[in-house]
């Protein structure tokens, strides 16, 4: 029985993984076609470094999911580190397609140290402070006697 979960989980992490790879390649494509190649003029040293800095990032984490996934991880779990993963590799294909509009979403970028930064905060926090529990109430039903 868990040798059938293992594979279930193993065929939708290989779907997922072939889809993002799919989506990633169509997103440089556009990029380097219209970017590059259509606004060459413009592309200077600044975009070249933004570009490679952001599918840098991009390829790293998309290499440490799939190492995730050969290990057994499930890729489609909500919460954790992996979440963050996807977030930051959404933000990147954000910042790739947008870049093609304007320079300005550069700054999109910043979102991923923020964001670290933030959660980091929280639980330094919660860490020092004790994180406290908050008491759950419970309902009281209704009263019935036996006599």
């Amino acid at each position: 029985m868990a040798g059938a979960a293992g594979k279930k989980i193993a065929e939708k992490n290989r779907s997922i993984l072939q889809l993002h790879k799919q989506i990633y390649a169509g997103i440089v494509s556009f990029y380097v076609l219209f970017r590059i190649l259509y606004h060459w003029n413009t592309f200077t040293t600044f975009h070249t470094v933004w570009f490679i800095f952001i599918n840098v990032t991009i390829l790293l984490l998309g290499w440490q999911m799939k190492s995730t996934a050969d290990d057994g991880g499930d890729l489609s779990v909500d919460g954790g580190l992996l979440s963050f993963f996807w977030d930051v590799i959404y933000i990147g294909w954000i910042i790739l397609v947008t870049t093609c509009y304007s320079d300005k979403f550069f700054w999109l970028s910043i979102l991923i140290p923020l964001f670290a930064a933030y959660k980091i905060k929280t639980i330094i926090s919660r860490f020092f402070t004790g994180a406290q529990k908050t008491d759950v109430k419970k309902k009281k039903g209704p009263i019935l006697k036996y006599d």
